[in-house]
C-alpha cells in the first residue's frame, strides 16, 4: 500500500492518499495521526483520496470502526474521493453510520472536493 498523509491546520483538515491494499495496520497508523490532529486544533475535516483500491482488510468494514474514525463527533465533513467503483457503495453504507457530513467525489473532482471542505457552510 501507498499512504501519504498531511495536514491543514489553517482550514482544520486532515488529507490522506491511499492506494492498493488497506490492512489493520495502515488504518490505526492514520487514526493516530488523525487523534493527534483533533487533539491539537480540537476537530478536522477529513479529505480521503482513494486511488487503484485493490482491497480494505475486513476488520475495517464494520460498523464498530466508524465511531473510530469518520464518525467522531469531532469530524465535521468527509469528502471521499475515489475511481474505484466497487468502494462507492461501501463509502455510502459507512457514511450512513457516522454523524458526519459526506460526498464522494471521483478522481477528475479532487479539487472539488477540497473547495467543499475548505467552505465552512458547506452541507452534504
Amino acid at each position: 500500500m501507498t499512504l501519504r498523509y498531511a495536514e491543514y491546520p489553517e482550514d482544520r483538515i486532515v488529507e490522506f492518499t491511499v492506494s492498493g491494499r488497506v490492512s489493520q495496520e495502515d488504518y490505526d497508523a492514520v487514526l493516530g495521526s488523525l487523534h493527534a490532529f483533533i487533539d491539537r486544533h480540537g476537530g478536522a475535516r477529513i479529505l480521503e483520496v482513494s486511488k487503484q483500491l485493490d482491497e480494505i482488510a475486513p476488520s475495517l468494514l464494520t460498523p464498530e470502526i466508524q465511531t473510530e474514525g469518520w464518525g467522531m463527533p469531532q469530524v465535521s465533513h468527509v469528502a471521499v474521493v475515489s475511481d474505484s467503483g466497487w468502494f462507492s457503495p461501501v463509502v455510502r453504507a459507512a457514511g450512513g453510520q457516522a454523524g458526519t457530513r459526506l460526498r464522494l467525489f471521483q478522481l477528475d473532482e479532487l479539487d472539488s472536493a477540497r473547495s467543499w471542505l475548505q467552505d465552512p457552510f458547506s452541507h452534504g
